[in-house]
């Protein structure tokens, strides 16, 4: 079975925003600076991340018990989807665009190319963006690939795409 993009990206996009709107609802007063949609390499187990400040404060506060941590470890656990609070949020909601892109591969086609892939994903963090524009306005939002060895490049070119130019600016610039 061949994917049909248009159909990957109209059911993502909802998967997305149901899967925020479940954060929301259960975690509405969360300060939240940065979400993403991650993936794996293959392109297969999409899921939504989201990390907000007082975990991140508490998170260096722990890590500083054991040994006092160096600028580029602070800035791992702010930016790294790994060390975040929540990891794949609304896994439920996904299933059905992993079904879809799992079932093409099973049936021995390329399940989509990794670049189409990761640009479906900024567009509908996009679109969550454009819909929850003022809970989102100085949250940083954008796509990773999980151990891949260019994911900081797509994290990068996605956070251009999906942020205003302030927060891309700052998100494209964390490493130093």
């Amino acid at each position: 079975m061949e994917i049909d993009q248009g159909l990957l990206e109209i059911d993502l996009a909802n998967a997305v925003l149901s899967a925020f709107a479940a954060f929301e609802t259960e975690h509405g007063n969360e300060e939240i600076y940065a979400a993403c949609l991650s993936v794996t390499e293959d392109g297969m187990g999409i899921g939504l991340n989201i990390n907000t400040e007082p975990y991140f404060t508490k998170r260096c506060a722990e890590e500083n018990i054991e040994s006092e941590m160096t600028p580029q470890e602070i800035r791992y656990f702010r930016w790294s989807p790994a060390e975040w609070c929540f990891e794949d949020i609304g896994d439920d909601l996904f299933q059905p665009v992993n079904s879809m892109l799992l079932q093409s591969s099973l049936q021995g086609f390329n399940a989509i190319e990794l670049n189409t892939m990761t640009d479906i994903m900024a567009r509908a963090l996009r679109r969550l963006r454009d819909i929850y524009a003022d809970r989102l306005q100085n949250v940083t939002l954008f796509v990773t690939v999980t151990d891949y060895d260019e994911a900081e490049e797509i994290e990068n070119c996605s956070a251009i795409l999906i942020n205003p130019p302030g927060l891309a600016q700052a998100f494209v610039s964390r490493f130093g």
